[in-house]
């Protein structure tokens, strides 16, 4: 074989190769394009009406399309979540979508509870949600405003926490508590007690004197030692001495449920005599029938 054979060999074998290779990524692009392309402009359309309901508001025919084209624009890029933060987010999202950048789309479709917030607030919690994370809008939904308190009082991971961690009541508390904090430790020493003893620790600490005269690190540890000396004290008992444990509960249901007893009988024995009356009268009509 020559060297121009060769070079001629050569030279088909990587035409050839350059064409599989185009014809591969031809139909990796359309597997991507696709989805987009299946979303015809009457679906579209629906999802605008809903944006428009979310809204309040009619967009006249030449926003309506613009709207269109954006929306249609975002659905090839960003697939279902797109139409997810559209429909929750509304006419408002799309415009911080295309005035702030693409991800709008991405925090909006992965936590549309926070997606009308986001579209209304976007100065304020986008550069949180990009700073912290899509937890910012997961603690908006469930407590909108909630997100730059937590910030001032307890930084980033405090959000973080407060959007797995802690219910919308005691979110509330929790700020009005660090809010009279006699120091930025003494706050963080709420925090973190408040994780180690959840809801029962809040309550163990007496709000009117903190009202009054503020958090210190000595009201913090009284309550939680009252929490904690509660429920290690049931639990030694119920470990150490189930009987004691046993008679303890019983008798505390017994008071409780005291009261209720005799109203209870007697609506017992009511009923009973009003049965039997109609079972007698039944049976005098019977009998009287027969005669």
């Amino acid at each position: 074989m020559t060297n121009t054979t060769l070079r001629t060999a050569k030279a088909l074998w990587i035409a050839a190769l350059v064409g599989a290779l185009m014809i591969l990524s031809t139909g990796t692009a359309r597997a991507y394009i696709t989805p987009a392309a299946k979303v015809g402009a009457k679906y579209l359309d629906d999802v605008l009406e809903i944006a428009s309901k979310v809204s309040g508001k009619t967009l006249t025919p030449a926003g309506r399309k613009l709207a269109l084209t954006q929306l249609r624009n975002a659905v090839a890029k960003h697939g279902d979540m797109a139409i997810i933060a559209a429909r929750k987010g509304g006419f408002e999202l799309m415009t911080v979508a295309g005035k702030y950048g693409d991800d709008v789309w991405q925090f909006a479709g992965k936590v549309p509870a926070g997606a009308r917030a986001l579209a209304m607030r976007p100065r304020e919690l986008l550069p949180l949600t990009r700073r912290i994370g899509t937890e910012v809008l997961e603690l908006e939904a469930r407590s909108p405003g909630m997100t730059r308190h937590v910030v001032k009082n307890f930084g980033d991971d405090g959000v973080r926490y407060f959007a797995k961690h802690v219910p919308a009541q005691d979110a509330a508390r929790l700020m009005g508590y660090a809010g009279k904090a006699d120091s930025p430790a003494t706050r963080q020493m709420l925090l973190d007690y408040y994780k180690k003893g959840g809801t029962h620790f809040l309550e163990k600490l007496n709000w009117k004197q903190i009202m009054a005269g503020g958090l210190s690190a000595a009201a913090i540890t009284a309550a939680y030692q009252i929490t904690d000396g509660i429920q290690e004290g049931l639990t030694t008992v119920a470990e150490s001495s189930p009987e004691t444990f046993h008679k303890t509960a019983s008798h505390t249901i017994n008071r409780l449920t005291q009261p209720f007893v005799i109203p209870a009988t007697f609506l017992g024995i009511g009923l009973a005599v009003i049965w039997l009356f109609r079972y007698y009268r039944r049976t005098r009509k019977m009998k009287e029938g027969n005669h």
